[in-house]
């Protein structure tokens, strides 16, 4: 019987008779696929430890109830309807951020997909690379960095230098407030759970059970929770092996003003070295003429020192902007010394030279020669860009400053 089955196989598939079969008929009659294989040890999920209450759970429904009629749930619902799962293992950071940000309704400015405008995890970049974060996940000081960045206003607190009481002050700020969000860097491992570094954002609190609710965005790994605030605390001391420093928390709060058209075109490390460059050109620079020379150099060996945000030269609104700026004596002046796009120079002239940290280093008679041009960022047209992008720029510089190793080494003894 093998043997006719075996005949039969190779008639019908043989190319004259196969030519006049249905594809479906060729795909039954194909070689059977061979099965998946996969790793000896892979999982789906795990079981919470004791100390953590699972959110769905009958006692963690009660708890929530209790924390509700107490008002400590204000931000839990604008939380809930952005849940996301981290996309990467090392994505806890980015997750949460996108999950706050959207919360927040921050607009990003730039397109998402289509014709929406929308925070992906993919699109919070701006102060390393996501194949560095990829690797090794993000630290306080970096994601208060990405955070303002991108839209956010942040207060960033090392546990070190935070009582319990302040701690409980601060959840009690945050889970009364719908537009304040309390982001949580913490070790697993303290809470009996498996991995170590993690955050997630607090989803709110009960002063009754004395518990705090973590929205994990690890959701193939550990549901939502609630655990003691005691642990929680003691959570955040182990250091982070990244940095060498403890963790803790931020609370984030959206902007009073729009993101912006326009963004900084760097990330942490290469804004150590460009803004390494700019101190040295400043020092030598005899003319307003020598700086936009030293911007243009920069902005044309490595990443554009400013972009935009998104497709939007078409909208009023964005010709009116570049009306105005084309009509300044920064923009001029600019023109005249640069092969460049002088819309984009003339941004990163305001908002570099702007800083206090390089006119410190500007030789009197420069900084009288830059004052009248600096002046100009008064415009109201001007005003809240270059805001935007002078906070990206000291951003990037507090996130050098912050990181243990780097400020170490020679290349950041001049931020």
């Amino acid at each position: 019987m093998s043997v006719v089955r075996q005949s039969v196989r190779r008639y019908i598939t043989s190319s004259k008779v196969a030519a006049t079969m249905p594809n479906i008929v060729k795909e039954r009659m194909s070689a059977p696929a061979q099965p998946p294989v996969f790793s000896n040890k892979t999982f789906y999920k795990r079981a919470l430890p004791s100390q953590c209450l699972a959110f769905d759970s009958h006692a963690g429904k009660q708890v929530f109830l209790r924390a509700l009629q107490e008002g400590h749930m204000e931000n839990y619902f604008s939380l809930a309807q952005q849940m996301v799962t981290q996309n990467e293992p090392a994505f806890c950071g980015i997750g949460t951020l996108c999950m706050i940000l959207n919360s927040l309704k921050v607009d990003p400015g730039r397109l998402w997909k289509g014709s929406w405008r929308w925070y992906d995890q993919n699109m919070l970049d701006c102060c390393r690379s996501l194949k560095d974060i990829e690797r090794d996940g993000v630290t306080l000081e970096e994601f208060s960095c990405l955070a303002e960045c991108n839209g956010l206003q942040t207060v960033t607190k090392c546990v070190k230098d935070v009582s319990f009481e302040e701690f409980i002050k601060d959840l009690t700020i945050c889970s009364t407030q719908e537009d304040k969000i309390m982001a949580i860097s913490f070790s697993r491992k303290v809470l009996g759970q498996t991995g170590d570094g993690h955050f997630s954002p607090v989803g709110g609190y009960s002063e009754t059970d004395g518990k705090v609710l973590i929205l994990d965005v690890a959701r193939f790994k550990y549901p939502s929770y609630w655990v003691g605030l005691e642990l929680m605390y003691q959570s955040m001391f182990p250091l982070d092996a990244t940095n060498g420093q403890p963790r803790g928390y931020v609370l984030l709060e959206s902007m009073r003003h729009p993101v912006g058209v326009f963004t900084v075109g760097l990330n942490k490390y290469s804004w150590k070295n460009v803004s390494n460059h700019i101190h040295h050109g400043v020092a030598s620079a005899k003319s307003v003429q020598d700086l936009i020379a030293r911007l243009d150099s920069l902005n044309q060996s490595s990443i554009p020192l400013i972009q935009q945000r998104s497709n939007s030269s078409l909208s009023a609104e964005f010709q009116h902007f570049c009306n105005v700026l084309e009509s300044t004596d920064t923009y001029k002046l600019v023109s005249q010394n640069t092969n460049s796009d002088a819309k984009y120079l003339t941004l990163a002239f305001w908002s570099i030279f702007s800083l206090p940290i390089f006119q410190k280093d500007c030789h009197p008679t420069l900084l009288n020669q830059l004052i009248p041009y600096l002046k100009e960022i008064d415009i109201n047209e001007i005003q809240t860009q270059v805001f935007v992008l002078r906070e990206q720029l000291e951003s990037l510089t507090q996130c050098c400053k912050a990181d243990k190793p780097c400020s170490a080494s020679d290349c950041c003894k001049s931020l």
